[in-house]
């Protein structure tokens, strides 16, 4: 019973802390700060994280790794 008990606990805090980020993330593009959000100032500093856009690609490199994030993280 206790292990149910905190397999239940792991799986609310799971789904509050991802709901948390989603929302923070969305935040923080629909309110830039200084007026950039989020791809805007991962575009402006060169990185080996996110992809470059190419020809098959829309939107800043950070929106696409970020993209790839979410969709892993979701299923």
């Amino acid at each position: 019973m206790e292990k149910n008990k905190s397999s239940l606990i792991i799986k609310i805090i799971t789904t509050v802390t991802f709901s948390a980020m989603v929302i923070a993330n969305a935040l923080a593009n629909a309110l830039p700060i200084n007026g950039l959000n989020t791809g805007e100032v991962s575009a402006a500093y060169p990185n080996l994280f996110a992809r470059q856009a190419g020809p098959l690609q829309s939107g800043d490199s950070s929106t696409c790794c970020w993209q790839d994030i979410h969709c892993t993280l979701e299923s």
